[in-house]
């Protein structure tokens, strides 16, 4: 009389007969021979698994550190025989492998590369598992660089070079801000003292050409033979002199100018007023 197995869906078993393989059960029920001839050996799980290996190494420029490898693997179903056989502990296998493959590619490179080519020591991993294990009825799905681990302190002088970093870069901004400030402020004085100095060199020129013509009309109304161009120009200074007494005398921030004033002819009166103003820079006055 024979007997019944079930078989979960998730797996396959390995039948023995006196003990030789016979073949492999697939998921459900099945009868098979005399009980003391024919039996279930084991179990192999056909699910996709994940094993995490943790491996300390050191880096190129003398820095140890922890690589954690996920390894994804599952048994070939046209391989179960020798996924059963061959291999008494797989994960063991497994796990000295990628030992020595992460210890022979990290050190080849510094810690910084290490971060930026962990994808490349990950491809590494699978490519020389896949071909240790594709003899034992193991596929290698997939390698992943699933944690990158230095000493703390290390991780704690890295985080300070790079605020170091930081920080100077943003002195050299800041730097550069306050520069370009100071350059657009220089340019914006000096084209302001260009367009004041050119606004003063034509409100002179209008001065000049306003008494120009001043003293060309007053020369042809008045035809006596002592009145001249000079003396035209000393009325229309002293015209300007007074109504500068009369601006003075109405504002409110001026503190106090001295003139030197004689009643003698007008011919002086120019040689005075410049006199007057020089006196009262020097006695502080304001004009």
């Amino acid at each position: 009389m024979g007997c019944c197995v079930s078989i979960r869906q998730d797996q396959t078993a390995v039948v023995e007969r006196c003990g030789k393989f016979t073949g492999v059960l697939g998921p459900g029920c099945h009868c098979l021979g005399a009980p003391c001839w024919c039996r279930v050996r084991g179990r192999v799980p056909m699910r996709l698994m994940q094993l995490n290996v943790p491996v300390e190494t050191k880096t190129k420029d003398n820095v140890f550190v922890q690589l954690t490898i996920a390894v994804q693997f599952q048994v070939i179903r046209t391989n179960v025989e020798q996924a059963f056989y061959r291999l008494a502990r797989p994960l063991e296998q497994i796990k000295a492998y990628v030992f020595d493959v992460v210890r022979t590619e990290v050190p080849k490179l510094n810690l910084d590369q290490v971060f930026l080519a962990k994808d490349e020591v990950a491809d590494t991993v699978q490519q020389e598992l896949q071909k240790s294990m594709d003899d034992f009825g193991y596929a290698i799905e997939k390698s992943l660089v699933i944690d990158i681990s230095p000493d703390r302190k290390v991780t704690a002088a890295m985080n300070e070079i790079e605020a170091s970093k930081r920080l100077r870069r943003a002195n050299q901004e800041k730097a550069e801000m306050t520069k370009t400030v100071m350059v657009m402020r220089a340019e914006a004085e000096a084209e302001g003292q260009f367009l004041q100095g050119s606004g003063m060199a034509k409100q002179r020129r209008a001065i000049i050409e306003g008494l120009r013509e001043s003293v060309k009309d007053f020369s042809k109304d008045i035809k006596s033979s002592d009145v001249n161009a000079k003396t035209i120009l000393d009325m229309v200074v002293i015209t300007q002199y007074f109504d500068t007494l009369r601006d003075l005398a109405h504002g409110q921030a001026t503190s106090m100018t001295f003139f030197q004033h004689d009643e003698g002819p007008m011919g002086p009166i120019a040689e005075e007023i410049r006199n007057g103003v020089l006196q009262a820079r020097a006695g502080g006055g304001r004009l």
